[in-house]
């Protein structure tokens, strides 16, 4: 009898094994094309249970990627998924752009889809203003960003990128900021528009592994053809997470505090001393970019960093020329170099906006504490004040370098101001050449959406403002501001380009502030293609940065992940960053140091490992901050294992169009009397655990018969178990194994007990 039980048990417990076991089919393990289900391996065992159960990917964290509302004061712009925490339906995939558009205009259908469509559909303009102006039978977009990058198997579906051509921004990008904003001149032949779309769903870019696995579950009920409406049991896909300013226009969610300017920390550093009698002459650049889903794909390698690297490489350069006895060494300066790298430029120049504003007007009501080497000022809020000692009128021109990537070993030199007493524009032709150097033709009047613009804003149209780059009257570049453009875009013909630009403005630069028309810059190449590893890349692995950064500060700012990308982020003062977010200040905290210390005023050769050791020096190069104005102040820094003595400051960027509502500066509104102009940005905050969930559902009768046969098979199992329970107990009680009264100790002895025998081990 206790046998027979101890078999139904088992019997029991394997039947059960079978059933749950034969429910699976198989898992998808290409890494490729999503139709080649021969290549499937089958699940063995448990291990078929693995297709059923919920699973989730958040975005960034399991390489995720989602599209953010942003808005200004005009409108709402991105992708948001409104109302609802998470949303979820059947998805469906779609390859071919007309089916899709069918689909999407369908007005007779209510049935609505999690929607996946291939990189290539994503690419269509019409693809995507269809969706967006037609989004009701869409839960949620989801993007096959890779779609067999590497070729997976050897068989690749599309090329990547899918196009020759591909930009989500505008045609004329930033128009409305320029200086003709009416124009109808196209810079970005490309460019579609759809990053200025608002898409009214969560929007989705997931890697080819997280793809085939989506739709082969899909497909596992569907079959090979998807249908409207898709049978139980079925694989659902959730929407998880929502954007928190809904709709709500810049104005509207900055007084609500459900978005945050756009923006981050822009960096300046002069060569030497801030000193208001010398005249300037800057090297600027931007080190921002963006994309569709511009927190995780805005690398802009070609586009900007490139140019970055550049004018590293100009800074390592002229430090060498000024430190060479038969150069700089044995000449003094007669004007102040200036660097000048910007961030938040592809959002209304707001960098080099809020910065050249600054210098023409800004007036400190209240300085920090300078007697405690408190640098800066407190209202309005700024890190430094040393721009103060930057005059404008002595401002002679800026020399602005971007898009360097597809030059073919020709650059182009755009100016409003084409007079030959022009001094900066003079010496700039004269150190390139007419071969590297060609003239750009007036683009009927426009000047290119650069940073060069904000310099012809602030400072007026006689303002010697120069832009270098790869273009004549139209980008050149094929993929500006999308996800395509990173560093496998660039090639080493494009390095050496970039490399001849930086010998070019090197050379310039040194005929202007040392007088000197005969030098021969020598230029460290290599760290061109270094900085845009570094930028575009894993920052964590950027060894030159754990170089000029101090070993601390490189610890904090990479405590959590660093975004390769190079969307700015959000602004908040930079204290606040500091303690919260010191990631998101990581790569300009690099551009400062590496500024910094090729810009020193005095390389001391004093040791160093943290800013602890760098103390005393600080305290000297300051007078103990006695007596000190803040603008007078110089800043200190460990920098490749050596104090340096410098002026590289941090400085806000972004939106002029915003004021600040509170008084430690991490509110804003809308300045109601700012022009129209002025860049009012803002992005909306949005869930933390935003991402894709996916599980199996079965009809719901079907899950209510299964409860119901659960409730009256308890009883089958229950009463085996309850009858070997009270067998083995009859059983154990029957031996008098189970004692009602403890044994008795036997007595001990008290001779001492015999050795215990030796033990011996067989061989």
């Amino acid at each position: 009898m206790r046998a027979t039980v101890r078999q139904l048990i088992w019997l029991a417990v394997f039947c059960a094994w079978v059933l749950v076991s034969e429910s699976g089919r198989a898992k998808a393990q290409t890494q490729c094309s999503f139709d080649e289900y021969e290549r499937l391996t089958p699940l063995e065992g448990l291990d078929k249970i693995e297709p059923f159960r919920k699973r989730c990917w958040t975005a960034r964290t399991d390489d995720v990627g989602v599209c953010v509302q942003f808005q200004d004061r005009d409108g709402v712009y991105g992708c948001a998924q409104c109302g609802e925490d998470v949303l979820s339906s059947p998805m469906l995939f779609f390859s071919d752009a007309a089916q899709l558009i069918d689909f999407a205009t369908d007005e007779q259908a209510t049935s609505v889809f999690v929607v996946m469509i291939s990189i290539e559909l994503y690419t269509s303009a019409q693809v995507m203003n269809t969706l967006a102006n037609n989004p009701g039978r869409i839960v949620a977009l989801i993007i096959d960003r890779d779609q067999c990058v590497d070729g997976g198997s050897g068989s690749s579906v599309l090329p990547y990128p899918p196009v020759d051509m591909f930009s989500p921004v505008q045609p004329f990008p930033n128009k409305q900021f320029s200086t003709t904003p009416d124009s109808a001149y196209v810079w970005n032949p490309p460019g579609n528009s759809i990053s200025f779309d608002y898409f009214p769903f969560n929007v989705f870019f997931v890697n080819d592994t997280l793809a085939t696995f989506l739709r082969f579950q899909s497909l596992r009920f569907l079959g090979n053809t998807f249908t409207e409406q898709p049978g139980f049991p079925r694989q659902v896909v959730e929407s998880v997470g929502q954007m928190w300013s809904c709709d709500e226009d810049a104005n509207t969610c900055l007084n609500k505090s459900t978005c945050i300017p756009i923006g981050q920390q822009s960096v300046y550093s002069s060569v030497g001393k801030m000193d208001p009698n010398l005249e300037i002459v800057s090297v600027s650049a931007q080190f921002d970019s963006t994309a569709f889903s511009r927190e995780d794909f805005g690398y802009g390698a070609s586009a900007r960093i490139l140019a970055v690297g550049s004018v590293l490489a100009v800074a390592e350069s002229f430090f060498q020329y000024r430190i060479d006895p038969e150069g700089g060494a044995s000449r003094g300066l007669v004007r102040l170099p200036l660097f000048l790298l910007f961030t938040a430029e592809e959002w209304g120049f707001s960098g080099s906006r809020f910065f050249l504003n600054d210098v023409a007007n800004f007036q400190c009501e209240a300085p920090l504490n300078i007697s405690q080497g408190i640098i800066g000022c407190r209202t309005p809020y700024r890190p430094s004040a040393a721009f103060q000692n930057l005059n404008a009128d002595n401002w002679l021109g800026d020399i602005d370098v971007s898009q360097l990537g597809s030059s073919n070993g020709t650059f182009y030199l755009h100016s409003l101001n084409t007079s030959v007493n022009d001094i900066v524009l003079r010496n700039v032709k004269a150190a390139f050449g007419s071969t590297l150097l060609q003239d750009a033709v007036q683009a009927g009047g426009n000047f290119p959406p650069e940073s060069a613009q904000s310099f012809v804003q602030v400072f007026g149209d006689a303002f010697s403002s120069l832009f270098i780059g790869d273009y004549d009257a139209q980008f050149k570049a094929p993929f500006f501001d999308s996800m395509f453009d990173n560093i496998t875009q660039l090639t080493d013909a494009d390095y050496a380009s970039a490399c001849d630009v930086a010998r070019g403005v090197t050379k310039s630069l040194i005929q202007l502030t040392y007088l000197d028309a005969d030098s021969v810059p020598i230029v460290n190449c290599s760290i061109i293609p270094e900085v845009v590893r570094c930028l575009t890349g894993n920052f964590t692995d950027c060894e030159l940065a754990r170089r000029f950064v101090e070993p601390e500060v490189f610890a904090l700012i990479t405590d959590s992940s660093v975004p390769e990308s190079n969307f700015p982020l959000l602004y908040q003062p930079l204290p606040v960053i500091l303690n919260t977010e010191p990631h998101w200040v990581a790569k300009a905290t690099f551009l400062l140091s590496y500024l910094g210390y090729y810009n020193a005023f005095n390389q001391t050769g004093v040791y160093c490992e943290s800013f602890a050791d760098c103390r005393d020096v600080s305290l000297e190069a300051n007078n103990d901050f006695q007596n000190l104005q803040p603008q007078d102040a110089l800043d200190v820094y460990c920098s490749n294992q050596q104090c340096v003595v410098t002026s590289a400051w941090f400085h806000p960027a972004l939106g002029v169009g915003l004021e600040t509502a509170n008084d430690d500066y991490t509110l804003y509104k809308i300045n109601e009397s700012a022009p129209s102009s002025a860049a009012t940005f803002s992005q909306s905050l949005y869930d933390s655990d935003i991402g894709i969930c996916s599980f199996t559902q079965d009809a719901y009768s079907y899950q209510a018969a299964i409860l119901v046969v659960g409730i009256m098979l308890w009883p089958v199992c229950a009463i085996p178990c309850l009858i070997h329970w009270w067998l083995e107990r009859k059983r154990y009680q029957g031996a008098e194994l189970l004692p009602t009264t403890a044994p008795k100790e036997p007595a001990r002895s008290t001779e001492p007990s015999a050795p215990a025998p030796p033990v011996t081990r067989s061989n």
